[in-house]
């Protein structure tokens, strides 16, 4: 069973860091940060790789790992094309539910509305649909 989390745990980390990639090229972008490089980005960029953990860390918990461990290696689910599909739709909808939430609560107080549910849930998607990638591609090494 120590595998098993240790699989599941290597595929939760790879997704972490390839989304928290994806957001930190989507933010650099967005914000024109490739014309204006100093080390508060670094130091800024360097903070958001935790602040992912808020989101990642339940879903591995509650999601995730009871997947990893229950589902029997026979399962259609372990099937990269339909696993990395239903994981980069779960990120993404995860994100989507936050970010809206806190959209109708800045309308509601007063505040304006933000689009941040919009493109921060592209790297939720990404998050997803890696971990599922790589939780298939090592499957049955740590199984």
């Amino acid at each position: 069973m120590g595998r098993q989390v240790f699989g599941s745990a290597v595929a939760t980390l790879s997704g972490w860091i390839i989304g928290w990639i994806a957001l930190e090229l989507l933010s650099w972008y967005g914000n024109g940060y490739f014309h204006h490089w100093n080390s508060y980005l670094v130091w800024d960029s360097l903070a958001t790789f935790p602040l992912m953990g808020i989101f990642i860390v339940p879903v591995w918990l509650a999601i995730l790992l009871p997947l990893y461990l229950l589902l029997s290696r026979s399962s259609f689910l372990w099937s990269p094309f339909v696993c990395v599909p239903l994981g980069a739709l779960t990120g993404f909808l995860i994100m989507q539910a936050f970010f809206a939430y806190d959209d109708y609560v800045l309308y509601h107080t007063g505040g304006r509305h933000s689009f941040d549910f919009v493109w921060l849930s592209i790297p939720g998607a990404v998050v997803g649909a890696t971990t599922c990638l790589v939780g298939t591609l090592t499957y049955r090494r740590f199984h």
